[in-house]
C-alpha cells in the first residue's frame, strides 16, 4: 500500500522586479500557509516519508516549511530538476522513477501541472483548479512506485489552506 500527497507550491510573490520566475520567493501568506497545511496533515497522521520537489525557490520553501508542519527531518526533501514547471507526464515520470523507500510519498510542484496530474488519478474526482499550498491525497495498493501507472487509486482527501 502507497500513499501519495500532491502539493502546490503556497503563494508566491509577483512583485519582485527583476527575479526570474525560478527565484520566486513566498509571500508571508504563503509561509503561514504551508506551515500550518503540514501542521493540519501532522493532525491527520499522514506519516510522509520522502518528499520530491521542484528546484524553484518557492517550492523548496514551501518543502521545508511543510516538512517542519509534518516534523519531518529535512533531509528527507529530495530535489528534482525536472519538477520545474512540470507537466503531468513528467511528474508521472518522476514518481514512476523514484527507487527510495517511502511507502508515504509527497510531492511538491507547480500549476499547471499538478493540477493535470491531480485530475489523471481519479475518474470519479475532479478539481478545477489546485490552489497555492493546497494538498491532494491518494491511496493505492503496489509494492513498488514503478507500478503507479496501472495501478488502481483511491481518492482520500482535498485540503486547501482558504478552508481551513
Amino acid at each position: 500500500m502507497k500513499y501519495l500527497y500532491l502539493i502546490r507550491h503556497a503563494k508566491s510573490s509577483h512583485e519582485e522586479p527583476g527575479i526570474t520566475d525560478f527565484e520566486r520567493t513566498l509571500t508571508e501568506k504563503g509561509k503561514a500557509d504551508a506551515l500550518m497545511m503540514g501542521e493540519n496533515l501532522h493532525k491527520k497522521d499522514c506519516r510522509i516519508e520522502a518528499l520530491l520537489c521542484s528546484p524553484a525557490k518557492r517550492t523548496k520553501k514551501t518543502s521545508l516549511l511543510f516538512a517542519e508542519g509534518l516534523k519531518m527531518p529535512k533531509d528527507a526533501i529530495q530535489y528534482e530538476e525536472d519538477l520545474y514547471l512540470a507537466s503531468a507526464e513528467t511528474i508521472e515520470k518522476v514518481i514512476l522513477h523514484y527507487m527510495g523507500k517511502a511507502s508515504n510519498l509527497a510531492l511538491v510542484g507547480h500549476n499547471p501541472g499538478i493540477t493535470d496530474f491531480v485530475n489523471s488519478l481519479c475518474k470519479d474526482v475532479h478539481i478545477d483548479n489546485m490552489p497555492t499550498g493546497s494538498v491532494f491525497a491518494i491511496r493505492t495498493e503496489i509494492q513498488e512506485w514503478n507500478q503507479f501507472s496501472t495501478a488502481a487509486k483511491e481518492f482520500l482527501f482535498f485540503l486547501q489552506p482558504k478552508l481551513m
